[in-house]
């Protein structure tokens, strides 16, 4: 009986179990920026052309000078975070992107330049589409301009006029 008992596994051993280390689950994807829907709003003068599109304290602001680069400025209903980013605009005219940077807490501003590409630029933005500020997997805010009718292209001549 001692030989049997000798062979037998203790107790303890039966219900231990060696760690295994579980995957950790991706974090969950952020949550979507609604794109809202802005209206524009145009203004002329002898020194500039300024048009605005907006919706829900969001907006898209172009200023156009004589013999200055186009600036493009966005303002945001809430604080931003990040120091620089990016700004996309994708139409059925077109799409381009570019780098923007944080002037003030809920503001972003860029020049677009000053040639022909600029231009071209504020004609797609005029088309209508999805204005985005920041990368695809952060967005920050999303703004859906309508295409900008007559009233947009009355403002383009002033902005061309600027330019040239």
């Amino acid at each position: 009986m001692l030989l049997l008992a000798a062979c037998t596994h203790p107790a303890e051993d039966e219900g231990r179990q060696e760690a295994v280390d579980l995957p950790i689950p991706p974090l969950p994807p952020p949550a979507p920026v609604r794109s809202l829907r802005a209206t524009w709003n145009f203004a002329s003068s002898g020194e500039q052309c300024v048009a605005t599109g907006a919706a829900g304290g969001m907006s898209v602001r172009l200023v156009v000078r004589r013999n200055k680069a186009i600036q493009l400025g966005v303002s945001l209903t809430s604080d931003a975070t990040a120091a620089s980013t990016l700004i996309r605009f994708n139409g059925p005219a077109g799409h381009w992107q570019a780098s923007i940077r944080r002037t003030a807490k809920r503001q972003y501003g860029t020049s677009l330049g000053s040639d022909n590409t600029a231009l071209s630029h504020v004609l797609v933005l005029l088309n209508g589409g999805t204005f985005d500020l920041g990368p695809p997997d952060q967005l920050i805010a999303s703004l859906a301009l309508p295409p900008s009718e007559t009233e947009g292209q009355v403002w383009f001549d002033c902005a061309r006029e600027k330019m040239f």
